[in-house]
């Protein structure tokens, strides 16, 4: 009886419904939105532009560019931020100013045909699932492949269908919107699958994985293996959302609100 009133109390510290404090709004129609480590916000636009903010709402930098339409933004260093365009299936880096740093890389001269999941690493390079092969990859901008996690069908038991690629903390998470998520150490080794987790999206906040479910925010912890809803008062959907090092930011239709937020 004890250890299940200690185990209450400290899920209940986590309850996000009293550390959250909306203090901005950033008007547009956005379709996805992202932070890098320095707290600049990166927005795409319907055109699949990408524009840079403050979190004052102040557009820094916007990168339009006709023949590279962005489907994807991750920015996980704001000096090195990854862009990526599925119908062309390439990769490339934009500096802080939102300037291409290398030629674009194309997915196919790496015999990767198809993927939905890329993301920026730790170390400047870059991550994407091949999902012909079923693995996870590592390469550098010369692609060369620096990392293979090996086939994960060995792993899921069934083929793996990820629609979301994160590194946060030295790991690596992949999100299959049936599956859960699948964790990994830095150099791409599985470490676990988090079954509970059916979501559209995911951000890492210490031992938090912050998840989008049917347009609503949960914290799920990944010691307990429990989640609970984010209480987000009068947004009634949310289409994205994204994490600063102090902030949560939520994308709706109207805008972007930006919550100061004590989540550990």
């Amino acid at each position: 009886m004890l250890l299940k009133a200690l185990i209450y109390c400290f899920t209940m510290s986590l309850a996000p419904a009293d550390t959250l404090e909306m203090i901005n709004e950033i008007p547009g129609e956005f379709t996805e939105i992202t932070c890098d480590n320095m707290g600049f916000l990166y927005a795409l636009n319907s055109k699949n532009n990408v524009l840079k903010f403050n979190l004052s709402g102040d557009t820094l930098y916007t990168f339009e560019d006709k023949s590279f339409p962005v489907d994807h933004v991750d920015a996980f260093s704001g000096l090195k931020v990854l862009v990526y365009n599925s119908q062309q299936n390439i990769v490339a880096f934009l500096d802080k100013t939102l300037s291409f740093i290398n030629a674009p890389i194309q997915l196919d001269n790496l015999n990767i045909p198809i993927s939905y999941a890329v993301a920026a690493s730790r170390d400047n390079n870059f991550w994407v699932f091949d999902e012909a092969a079923q693995e996870l990859k590592k390469y550098d901008q010369n692609s060369k492949e620096l990392n293979n996690s090996g086939n994960l069908t060995l792993v899921a038991g069934k083929t793996i269908q990820p629609t979301y690629l994160k590194e946060k903390n030295s790991k690596v998470y992949l999100l299959d919107s049936i599956q859960g998520v699948f964790q990994f150490d830095h150099l791409g080794t599985f470490i676990f699958q988090f079954k509970k987790i059916t979501a559209n999206k995911i951000e890492i906040k210490g031992d938090k994985i912050i998840f989008l479910k049917d347009k609503e925010l949960y914290l799920y912890d990944t010691i307990l293996l429990e989640s609970q809803k984010i209480d987000l008062g009068n947004v009634v959907a949310v289409k994205d959302f994204t994490l600063s090092n102090r902030n949560l930011l939520v994308l709706t239709e109207q805008n972007i609100q930006v919550y100061r937020s004590a989540l550990k």
